[in-house]
């Protein structure tokens, strides 16, 4: 038995290990190669300065969208939706995101949409109603200052509305984590993998 439950956990960590593999080797979007530490160091997305798929310069649109959509005073405080708006700068960017046969998707995890918005996404939110956001919505040359809580029925609703900067062209879609382990989910790709590891790894050994 132990050794059945052995070579389970070498399998399924191989199987674990994949992702990494298939996103390391990855072009990432904005710089064409694959994610490397920054230098400069990036500012708005710092979380990602370990490894980044983005320059400097998309570090600083990226900071300007976002900071133009919330105040001074509101804009660290949603450390979730930076998250999200850093999609461009994460090494795991390449995985989540994909162009091909002429089809732009992104699966957004929605362990991570939970975080920014609520944990029911299929209702409004009023995380966002103390700080208020401006939108520039389609044509618009200037935002509009609104309450989010009257805007946006759902967290659907919002991610259709407000994309990650570079990516406005593209579908985002809301994924179960367990369901779609490519989605983004803001945090390293490493990480789910040596989670897995560690669970199954204990599993072996108490069996």
């Amino acid at each position: 038995m132990k050794k059945t439950v052995f070579f389970l956990v070498i399998f399924f960590t191989i199987n674990s290990l994949i992702p990494i593999a298939k996103a390391s080797t990855g072009q990432c979007f904005i710089t064409n190669h694959v994610a490397a530490k920054p230098n400069p160091s990036l500012i708005q997305c710092y979380k990602n300065n370990p490894s980044a798929c983005c320059n400097s310069l998309a570090d600083s649109y990226i900071s300007s969208i976002y900071n133009d959509m919330l105040s001074k005073s509101c804009a660290r405080s949603y450390p979730y939706l930076e998250a999200y708006f850093c999609l461009a700068c994460s090494p795991s960017q390449p995985y989540a995101v994909d162009s091909s046969a002429g089809v732009k998707t992104i699966q957004i995890c929605k362990s991570l949409v939970e975080k920014f918005w609520s944990s029911d996404i299929t209702k409004r939110t009023e995380n966002f109603d103390n700080c208020g956001m401006s939108v520039v919505w389609g044509g618009e040359d200037q935002g509009e200052v609104i309450l989010p809580s009257t805007y946006f029925s759902t967290a659907q609703n919002f991610v259709d509305t407000i994309k990650p900067p570079f990516f406005e062209d593209y579908t985002i879609q809301i994924v179960d984590d367990a369901l779609y382990p490519n989605c983004y989910a803001s945090g390293s790709i490493l990480k789910a993998s040596i989670l897995t590891f560690i669970g199954i790894f204990l599993l072996a050994c108490f069996v």
